[in-house]
Formats: C-alpha cells, sequence, structure tokens
C-alpha cells in the first residue's frame, strides 16, 4: 500500500475556497486574450487609414486616440496573459500539495547538511506559494484596469479639452489660437488639483471647520474630485494606493506605466515607421532606392490593408495596358504647409478642417495655379527624360486617399524594363514634422515597370 494519503477532494483545502469558480477565471482569461490579441491590428489599419486625410492639430489629436488605444490594449492583454499564467500556476500548486501534503521530505534531498539547513530553512512551503499566487491574482486585475481607466479618463480629458478649445476658438476668437486655448485648459485642469492638494496639506489641517477658507478648499476639493475622475476610478486606486507600501507600490506602478509607453514608442513608432529594423541583412542596403523593387508603388501588389500616403503607384509592374496610370497621393501634412509657403499667389481649392463641403467646382485659373506648383515641387520624369503629365484630381478608390492621376501612354517605350521617377512629397522649410529630416524623406520614388 502506498504512503501517500489520498488527495483531498477540491474546495475543501484552506486555500481552496467553497465556491471559487477557479476554472471559469482560466476559461475567460484564455478567451479575452485570444480576443484582445486581434484588436491592436484594427487599431493599426484604421490608424493608418484614417490620418493621412489630417494635419495639425486634428493630427495630434488622432494620434493621441491612437496611442492610449493601444496603452489600454496593452495594458489589458498584458494582464489577462499574466492571469492566465499565474492562474494556471496557482492550480498546478494546488495538484502538488493535494498529492504531496507533506511538502518537501528534506531526508531523501541529495544535497549536504549545510545545504540542506540552509535551503529548508529559507524555501517556503507550497501552502505558502498557493497564496502568494492567489493573492496576486486576485489584485492583479484591480490594478490593470487602474491603469486601463486612467488611459481611458486621458483620452476623454484630451478629447474634451480639444472640444472646448475648438469651440472657443470658433465662437470668440474668429477659427484662431485653438492650440493655445487648449494648453490653457489643460493647464487650469492640472492646477486645480495640485494647487488644492499642496495647499491641503500645508494649511487644512488649521481651518475652522464651517470657516469661510475651509468651505472654498472643500469646494476646490470637490472640483478636483471631479476633475480626476475619481467616480470612475477613485474606489479602486485608493483601496490599491493605501494598502500597499508606497516605497513598493509607487515604483511597481510608475514602472509599468513607463514599460507600457517604452512598449508603444519602440513597436508602434520606431518599428512600424521603419526608424529602426531588425535582422542580420549586411548586404542588403535598407533604404535599395534606384537599385530596388518596392512592392508598395504598385496596386496590384499591395496589402488590402496597406495605406501608405505619400508614396505614389501605378497599376501592376508588368504594364499590359497602353496607359501607366501614375497615382500621386495629397498629404495634408506636408502638401498643404509646402503650396502655402512656396507657391506664391496659390490658393487652396477647399476649406480646410471641418465645414460644409462645395458643390461647386473651382475655376480653371486656382486649379492650374495648384496643379503647375505639383508639378514644381514633385517633379516626374520617365526613363530620365522630364514629364509634365496632365493630372486629374482623383480619390484611390482602393485606400481612399485622395490626390491627383497621369494617364502616361506606353507607346514608343522600350520593351522591357522603364523607370519612372517621382519627387518626394514636398514639405515646408520651417516648422518640420517630427522624422522629416530623414535621408529617406529626401529620396525620389523610383518605379520600375515592366512592358
Amino acid at each position: 500500500m502506498s504512503d501517500t494519503p489520498d488527495p483531498t477532494p477540491l474546495h475543501e483545502t484552506a486555500h481552496e475556497p467553497a465556491g471559487r469558480p477557479w476554472e471559469l477565471e482560466l476559461l475567460i482569461s484564455g478567451a479575452v486574450v485570444f480576443s484582445l490579441m486581434q484588436l491592436p491590428g484594427m487599431v493599426d489599419r484604421a490608424f493608418d487609414r484614417a490620418v493621412p486625410h489630417y494635419a495639425g492639430n486634428a493630427l495630434l489629436a488622432m494620434f493621441s486616440l491612437y496611442m492610449y488605444g493601444k496603452l489600454v490594449l496593452y495594458t489589458l492583454i498584458a494582464s489577462f496573459l499574466v492571469h492566465l499564467v499565474g492562474r494556471a500556476y496557482w492550480v498546478g500548486l494546488i495538484g502538488l500539495d493535494r498529492v504531496f501534503p507533506g511538502g518537501v521530505k528534506w531526508d531523501n534531498a541529495t544535497y549536504g547538511p549545510v545545504m540542506r539547513e540552509v535551503y529548508s530553512r529559507r524555501m517556503v512551503g507550497v501552502q505558502a506559494r498557493i497564496d502568494s499566487a492567489d493573492r496576486f491574482c486576485s489584485v492583479l486585475f484591480s490594478f490593470a484596469f487602474t491603469i486601463a481607466l486612467l488611459f481611458i479618463f486621458s483620452t476623454v480629458a484630451l478629447g474634451m479639452a480639444a472640444g472646448l478649445a475648438f469651440g472657443v476658438s470658433r465662437l470668440f476668437l474668429g477659427g484662431r489660437h485653438a492650440s493655445r486655448v487648449f494648453w490653457i485648459v489643460m493647464a487650469a485642469a492640472a492646477l486645480i488639483p495640485v494647487g488644492t492638494w499642496l495647499v491641503d496639506r500645508a494649511v487644512g489641517g488649521r481651518l475652522r471647520a464651517g470657516g469661510g477658507p475651509r468651505r472654498g478648499l472643500s469646494l476646490m476639493a470637490t472640483v478636483s474630485y471631479y476633475l480626476n475622475a475619481m467616480p470612475l476610478y477613485g474606489t479602486v486606486a485608493m483601496v490599491l494606493f493605501s494598502n500597499f507600501r508606497k516605497r513598493a507600490f509607487y515604483p511597481v506602478f510608475y514602472l509599468s506605466l513607463a514599460l507600457l509607453f517604452t512598449v508603444f514608442i519602440v513597436r508602434d513608432v520606431y518599428l512600424r515607421q521603419g526608424i529602426l529594423r531588425t535582422g542580420d541583412y549586411g548586404f542588403l542596403p535598407d533604404n535599395a532606392g534606384q537599385f530596388g523593387v518596392r512592392a508598395s508603388y504598385y496596386d496590384s501588389q499591395r496589402d488590402p490593408g496597406d495605406v501608405p500616403d505619400e508614396l505614389p503607384s501605378i497599376q501592376a509592374d508588368i504594364v499590359r495596358d497602353p496607359y501607366v496610370r501614375l497615382f500621386i497621393p495629397y498629404s495634408p501634412r506636408r502638401h498643404g504647409r509646402a503650396f502655402a509657403e512656396q507657391c506664391q499667389g496659390v490658393r487652396p481649392l477647399a476649406e480646410p478642417g471641418i465645414h460644409r463641403g462645395e458643390n461647386d467646382p473651382p475655376d480653371t485659373t486656382r486649379v492650374d495655379a495648384v496643379l503647375e506648383c505639383w508639378t514644381r515641387l514633385q517633379p516626374v520624369s520617365l526613363n530620365g527624360r522630364p514629364l509634365r503629365p496632365a493630372f486629374r484630381f482623383y480619390r484611390h478608390p482602393v485606400t481612399g486617399l485622395r490626390g491627383v492621376v497621369a494617364y502616361i501612354p506606353t507607346t514608343g517605350l522600350p520593351r522591357g524594363e522603364n523607370l519612372l521617377t517621382v519627387g518626394p512629397a514636398p514639405r515646408a522649410r520651417a516648422g518640420r514634422d517630427a522624422g522629416d529630416s530623414r535621408r529617406r524623406d529626401r529620396t525620389p520614388h523610383y518605379i520600375r515597370f515592366w512592358l
């Protein structure tokens, strides 16, 4: 007969409270992790499709929404994944304790007497590991949702401040100074809680109950309560902040925030934008320039979700049509500023931002001026010979990008390889966007095609 006692039934041990639905916890965590893993890619595709249509404050607002959305998803994915692993570890410990309730049998260990003494004194038992894993998993969701709600609150606060700034600018300032109003609103929203906290810490205990200063400070505390969105996440956050040791909790909290922002910057900015590259391709250039063939230049080879907002394109690398259809997208953050600065007298053909759509097309003089400016700032050549294509305004049917299109005849072109060269998207001389100084932004687009 075996010396090992019969396993204790579930829900009858000290570490397994009756009625705890741990099986459901594991099922939910696994299902949620699988579902959440699909969302970052969907957010990326939505952002890529929306961002080419905006510039300035609107672009900054969209990037902020994208950033906080990805941070919320990363927080939830990490928390559910860690919870799933933690609960699996916890279940494994419970099974181990049920099969071997006596724990470690040090007499059977192969260590010598000194190591056995040190290890047995320092090593905690299985029950302690079970309890610590249970506490960690129980607190994890509250901690993660506090961070997620903090990001959600930041998104809502930025949106409300931007809406207020836009309304004030439109109603009272003739549509100007929206950025200044936005930063004033944000500064007031931050200074009121911070100022109230400082005053309360300094003199709050000395103010007479029922007195005017006390009532004023109480009113400011109430305003701060709502500005800090305490009804949203205050209860959970305060329970966590007040029950953990500050020396341990605050570093973990801020380290988690820093880690999330680092993951976003590295993955979603540097790697996605090509600022950082990985791989051991020592004898292949990062930017092939005129020596390469880039799939994004051809509509037939682009991924369905690829929306390159600054790359011109033609229909295919092997052209069987009598014309090469060249499409050059319009980038609001590049073309708009460059046209206004470098083409004197060119007037916009539509109002920027939110406006009522114009039904009547613009007059010929204004259109010719814009197209002439575009041709000068973004020149086109075919096999080294400058072209002046007859551009027409166009909306790409797949990507939704707006720009100009030209149909270049293939009659008379040599059989085999041909080279269409398009200048890079223009940019303003001053106040360039982040990343505009990179060499790849100054490189022309070399679009090879074969007849």
